[in-house]
């Protein structure tokens, strides 16, 4: 099944709304299974500044697909996001993080 990631912008001062939503927003990630492939916090630095947005890769059978998938985030719908952008995608290298107090092989 093909890939796409989406990138969620947060809309400026939606703090409230994305905290009110948030056991929504996780059980919604949750229940799409492995049709969710990666997902996390996009930052402009590691500087203890707040989240800008998301950043998730996606399994759908087309970007309608996809785009429906993204726009039916409960932070999508309670107006979380300033902008949603969607993109096909392929995943040509795949090098997993090491997990926390493992070494390489």
């Amino acid at each position: 099944m093909p890939h796409f990631v989406v990138e969620y912008f947060d809309r400026p001062g939606s703090g409230e709304t994305r905290a009110a939503n948030r056991e929504k927003h996780i059980a919604y990630r949750k229940a799409l299974g492995p049709r969710l492939v990666l997902a996390g916090p996009l930052f402009e630095d590691f500087d203890g500044s707040p989240a800008k947005g998301s950043m998730v890769i996606l399994e759908a059978a087309d970007k309608a697909e996809a785009t429906s998938t993204a726009h039916a985030d409960p932070y999508a719908e309670a107006g979380v996001f300033d902008e949603i952008r969607v993109f096909a995608h392929r995943i040509l290298v795949l090098n997993p993080p090491e997990k926390e107090g493992q070494g390489p092989a």
